[in-house]
């Protein structure tokens, strides 16, 4: 059975707030009527269909994985003063890596359209997970926006940093971004190159598992590993029964620093489905930060980097 994990969306603007600012919004109306957008591109367009007359210069984010990517390209073009917004979970350290650096910019974009029309941005980068009304009164007000797609993979990523450094104008710089994250997350050959590679699982709650096609399957292939799911062929965010949790027999056990791990233990030690794991019978598990776990932009690399770093260390002690 597929199981689509909840997105966390910021709570509604109260009615009186939106009611006492009428006048700040009457006031914006006018700009957006009359700016037309130059950008009206979708993250599965090919390049070549982009056409982008100016380069976006009041650009903001509506999310977490679009102010990682846009915050990288901009940096290494020098152009950040063009990031006027960005999603409201930039500031918290669960989720994002940019919690020390956005102290400067202006706005914070939450499920409201009132603190975006603030801004009076040039494009908008949405999500597909973005509130479909949020998405809807973006439009009527003519701003140009690109949605990035579900990110699925490192491809994914790859892809959306080459598509949104066109429409910025930087391409150099997005592909220095671009080399700089895949050169970090290289695969090792002491790693890639083992013929029994240890089998990888990611804990996510009782009976839940992460399959292929997930940006998790990749940090366990990237670092070397194979996803425990793997050979059975489940795809996606899954919960599954008992008898295929005793079959699954994974070597290492791989959570965010966001469960508590005493607790999960307890909970996997005396499970009848989960307590002869080798990875429970022999302690081996590594704790990853929820930010760099469950990126969706190059910081996923920091997850990589650890993972790897942890299989050469679990090869090492195992003789391989």
């Amino acid at each position: 059975m597929q199981v689509k994990i909840a997105q966390l969306h910021p709570p509604q603007m109260s009615s009186g707030k939106l009611r006492s600012s009428t006048i700040t919004l009457i006031s914006l109306l006018a700009y957006f009527f009359i700016k037309q957008p130059e950008v009206r591109c979708r993250s599965t367009d090919h390049l070549q269909h982009f056409h982008v007359k100016e380069a976006p210069t009041r650009i903001v984010s509506a999310n977490i994985s679009a102010d990682e990517i846009l915050w990288e390209i901009l940096k290494e073009a020098h152009q950040l003063d063009k990031l006027l917004g960005v999603s409201i979970l930039a500031d918290n350290p669960i989720y994002s890596n940019l919690d020390t650096k956005v102290s400067k910019i202006p706005f914070r974009i939450g499920g409201d359209i009132e603190s975006l029309l603030k801004a009076k941005p040039d494009l908008v980068v949405l999500a597909t997970f973005n509130r479909p009304e949020l998405v809807r009164q973006i439009k009527s007000f003519k701003i140009s926006t690109y949605t990035i797609k579900d990110l699925n993979k490192i491809d994914d990523i790859v892809d959306t940093i080459r598509d949104l450094s066109v429409i910025l104008k930087e391409v150099q710089a997005g592909e220095r971004v671009i080399q700089r994250f895949l050169s970090k997350i290289k695969p090792d050959v002491t790693t890639s190159t083992n013929h029994q590679k240890p089998k990888v699982f990611g804990w996510i709650g009782a009976n839940y598992a992460v399959g292929t096609h997930t940006l998790f399957n990749d940090i366990v292939k990237y670092s070397g590993a194979t996803n425990a799911l793997a050979p059975l062929g489940v795809q996606g965010w899954v919960k599954l029964n008992s008898e295929i949790f005793l079959t699954l027999q994974p070597d290492v056990i791989v959570l965010s620093d966001q469960f508590n791990i005493s607790s999960v233990f307890n909970e996997l030690e005396s499970d009848v489905s989960t307590r002869n794991w080798p990875a429970v019978k022999n302690k081996k598990y590594i704790v990853i930060a929820n930010r760099d776990l469950n990126s969706a932009s190059p910081y996923i690399a920091n997850a990589i980097v650890k993972l790897k770093s942890y299989m050469k260390k679990f090869l090492g002690s195992h003789g391989s």
